[in-house]
């Protein structure tokens, strides 16, 4: 990984799931986390609240800013 996360703990993201974006959610805890379909580490994010998808950490290409 050669960034550094785009979000920050606190922080309201919205999540792009399987069904469309979820209402705000705020970021608990973030930690590396393996992406088994990119097959690569990303940035994971712990959410609190529900984000429509099985994973505890979610990968940092689903979440998104508010403004979208």
């Amino acid at each position: 990984m050669k960034h550094e996360p785009t979000y920050k703990i606190g922080q309201m993201a919205k999540i792009n799931n399987w069904t469309g974006l979820t209402n705000q959610i705020e970021i608990l805890d973030i930690k590396r986390t393996f992406h088994r379909r990119l097959q690569e580490y990303v940035w994971g994010y712990k959410m609190d609240g529900e984000t429509g998808l099985t994973m505890m950490y979610v990968p940092e290409g689903y979440l998104r800013p508010l403004s979208e």
